[in-house]
């Protein structure tokens, strides 16, 4: 069953390769492509600050806004080991759209789903400039965690592994909206 999801996974990720229609066909350039995205930084000289699970979220390229997340991918919840379980490479800004606002299987109610959500936004600010001093251990730990566990796995934890997955997203919550760290963009006006 597990090796079942990787594998779907994996599929959709395919398919929503950038540059590629849903067959997987090349998408025709325009001249407006040639352009160089702008990073998150450029918008308010971010100088090394952070930025919430929405800001990634509405920047993923599927709206108004500029894709400021396709240049960091492939990006990976847990680790890139070759017997991973719960790992999941994040390899599409749609897919990673979708984990940011938690419109995977469970929802926000599966607190690994959140972790995903909390995980990605910060590994995405680290990418674009923010100190890790203060969450680089939660985010070690976690990735530890998710290379063996999924979002299936969370009904099965006990309550003391879930009060751990909760207190890693609640962390890089803190991380993500500025409370610990350098600090949340928006505030540094």
């Amino acid at each position: 069953m597990k090796t079942g999801i990787l594998l779907t996974l994996t599929f959709m990720a395919l398919l929503w390769l950038p540059g590629c229609q849903n067959d997987g066909s090349p998408v025709e350039s325009t001249a407006s492509d040639a352009l160089a995205p702008l990073t998150a930084s450029q918008l308010d000289d971010g100088d090394g600050c952070t930025r919430t699970i929405g800001f990634w979220k509405n920047h993923a390229g599927l709206g108004p806004q500029d894709d400021l997340i396709s240049q960091y991918l492939p990006l990976w919840l847990g680790r890139d080991v070759s017997d991973m379980v719960g790992s999941i490479a994040v390899k599409s800004a749609p897919l990673a759209s979708a984990l940011l606002g938690m419109e995977k299987w469970e929802g926000p109610s599966n607190g690994i789903i959140k972790l995903y959500a909390q995980l990605l936004a910060a590994k995405l600010n680290i990418l674009e400039g923010a100190d890790d001093s203060d969450i680089a251990d939660v985010i070690d730990d976690a990735d530890d965690f998710l290379t063996y566990h999924g979002w299936w796995d969370w009904d099965g934890l006990g309550a003391e592994d879930r009060q751990v997955v909760l207190d890693w997203h609640s962390q890089l919550d803190m991380y993500n909206s500025g409370v610990i760290g350098p600090g949340h963009c928006e505030d540094r006006d």
